[in-house]
């Protein structure tokens, strides 16, 4: 079993490398698109992690629940983003 430090180093991780697949993935598409903060990646491993913690049994259903908050956290970061350069 891993302790704490080691997951949270592998969350910290993965949030780092499905990031960086999505910068070579905009920069690819030739379409413009935002790139998200860093920082919602980590959200949404944490909260996989954390309900992956809670309910030692995660259902496909509730993880298509959590990509529908981060989707939604996801379009609020874009808008403050927005709204903020201004």
């Amino acid at each position: 079993m891993q302790t704490k430090k080691q997951l949270k180093e592998l969350l910290l991780k993965t949030s780092v490398e499905y990031w960086k697949q999505d910068i070579e993935r905009i920069k690819l598409s030739n379409q413009p698109s935002l790139l998200l903060p860093i920082d919602s990646y980590i959200f949404h491993f944490l909260k996989l992690a954390d309900e992956i913690n809670l309910n030692k049994s995660i259902t496909v259903e509730r993880i298509i629940e959590i990509r529908k908050d981060f989707n939604i956290l996801a379009k609020s970061l874009k808008n403050h983003d927005k709204n903020n350069k201004q």
